[in-house]
């Protein structure tokens, strides 16, 4: 993973950057201000409670300034990766989006990928990715923005509000050790208060009805939604501090390292080019028999014909979503030839070869599927789910296209798909598709 020793010391006072306890003051002062921002989390972003995502934007763009703060405090240069700009404009479109609700996908679901985004483009900012930008390695990148950084300094935040404490109060390990052996004196005496206090109560009636007002006074407070806010907003703060800490300091962002991710790359490649190629050959013949049975369909469909013997919808729904499946698992099987094939795709004609007519073989088949939504669009109409299938169909056509292309020179597949595919799904996200849909069926199927 990327690291760089931040300059911090060029930015800020010396009161801020003298360390105690493995945290500065900058740290303590960010703990602080994570606490407040968990709980406008749940303010502003309530889906679940029945409320909605109106103030998703607002906490993107609070959540965002924090962390460009504190990195650029912390010494980091937060211009110096272009990418990193292009997530944060995803995160905040989708947010919009799932603020405003206009576009083809439920809110709920854009501010899930608002938020793993978000996770994704700290760890971008503040240079910790495996590569300088979106690369191969997206899926270890992934692991450590939503799972290694944040939760393997989960408790960062109220370790350094205890350690500022401790720091300020003076002593030190000694005063901690001090305040440990308090709270064990008062978790004994509430031991004991359990048996006296019911005897107490029943040997007076005064101090039974003060015990009564306290028990009363107890359960309201258990039972205040306030407190089950801040209860919620706990863990979300945690781990929102958690993964900023982590990207700003370099903490726990080394748990997965380069040389053993490549040690895994490398002890996949097991699999000989005469595997490879036979089973390569094997897919491309069955998709071959099938395309040439469906030669006659796809000819008179790509006319804008009917083919004789159906109507508009058996046409567009036999086998369409197969073919979609299909489609999907050519793209994992081919990823698999090319991280399993023991030697390098671009040395060998043969296994160019072999990977090229798979992707001419299922780029055949997209183009079948789509020819069999575009002719049951044109007979009655759009709707969300044929917008987003198609949608989809594109992008995978791409990624074929790209991958295909890569075989004979350098080209980075990944990281094309990835933001290509992040634009697509922002834009159904944020853009108002539904009137869309309805503005064009009303024009073209006003019958319909």
């Amino acid at each position: 993973m990327n690291t760089q020793t931040p300059a911090a010391a060029k930015r800020l006072p010396p009161f801020f950057t003298v360390p105690f306890f493995g945290f500065n003051m900058l740290d303590v002062l960010f703990a602080v201000w994570y606490v407040a921002l968990g709980r406008l989390y749940w303010e502003l972003c309530p889906y679940w409670a029945g409320r909605t995502l109106g103030g998703a934007w607002l906490f993107a763009v609070l959540y965002a300034l924090t962390v460009l703060a504190w990195a650029h405090l912390e010494g980091h240069d937060v211009c110096a990766r272009p990418e990193s700009w292009f997530w944060l404009g995803v995160t905040l479109a989708l947010c919009g989006a799932a603020s405003s609700g206009t576009g083809l996908v439920e809110p709920f679901f854009a501010f899930l990928a608002a938020q793993a985004a978000a996770a994704y483009w700290t760890l971008s900012v503040t240079g910790r990715l495996a590569k300088r930008d979106t690369s191969n390695w997206l899926f270890f990148d992934g692991l450590n923005a939503l799972c290694i950084v944040p939760f393997g300094n989960f408790v960062r935040l109220p370790a350094a509000l205890v350690r500022a404490a401790q720091h300020y109060a003076g002593g030190g390990r000694r005063a901690a050790k001090r305040a440990g052996a308090v709270l064990g004196g008062v978790l004994l005496a509430l031991v004991v208060l359990m048996i006296a206090v019911p005897l107490l109560a029943a040997a007076d009636d005064r101090f039974a009805g003060q015990v009564l007002a306290f028990t009363l006074a107890v359960r309201d407070l258990w039972s205040s939604e306030e407190l089950w806010w801040w209860v919620f907003s706990l863990p979300v703060m945690l781990f929102l501090y958690g993964l900023t800490f982590g990207a700003v300091h370099g903490r726990r962002t080394e748990c997965i390292s380069r040389r053993e991710v490549c040690e895994l790359q490398r002890s996949v490649r097991v699999l000989p080019r005469a595997t490879v190629v036979t089973a390569a050959a094997v897919l491309c013949a069955v998709y071959a028999l099938f395309l040439a049975l469906q030669a006659g369909t796809f000819l008179e469909s790509l006319a804008g014909r009917l083919p004789e013997g159906f109507t508009y919808a058996e046409y567009a729904r036999q086998g369409f979503f197969e073919l979609c499946r299909v489609a999907a698992v050519n793209l994992c099987a081919l990823a698999g030839l090319i991280a399993c094939s023991r030697e390098r795709i671009r040395t060998s004609r043969a296994l160019r070869a072999a990977h090229g007519a798979l992707c001419a073989a299922t780029l055949l088949l997209i183009a079948v599927a789509m020819t069999k939504m575009g002719l049951y669009m044109s007979a009655f109409g759009l709707t969300p789910k044929r917008v987003l299938v198609t949608v989809f169909l594109v992008w995978l056509a791409l990624v074929f296209a790209l991958i295909w292309a890569a075989l004979r020179r350098e080209l980075p597949v990944v990281r094309i798909s990835v933001l290509t595919g992040a634009v697509l799904f922002t834009l159904l996200c944020a853009l108002p598709v539904p009137a869309w849909i309805d503005a064009f069926n009303t024009a073209f199927f006003p019958a319909a």
